[in-house]
């Protein structure tokens, strides 16, 4: 699990090479969340809930510059 989660905050941070600490700390905790649900409940419900903040996100960026 903490492979996964840390294979995550990697990729994410080497998307988002410039990333404040609190948006690295928010990727650590979401990370062990998905790597947790995963763990638990198989790759599909990770993925389908790394979408659902994705989308989440994504609608309030929308919102917000509108």
């Amino acid at each position: 699990m903490i492979q996964t989660a840390l294979a995550f905050v990697l990729k994410h941070l080497i998307v988002d090479t410039a990333a404040p600490f609190l948006r690295v700390v928010s990727l650590v905790i979401l990370a062990f969340l998905l790597s947790g649900l995963r763990a638990r409940y198989g790759t599909a419900s990770s993925t389908v809930a790394h979408a659902a903040i994705n989308s989440i996100a994504s609608a309030a960026v929308l919102v917000t510059a509108l």
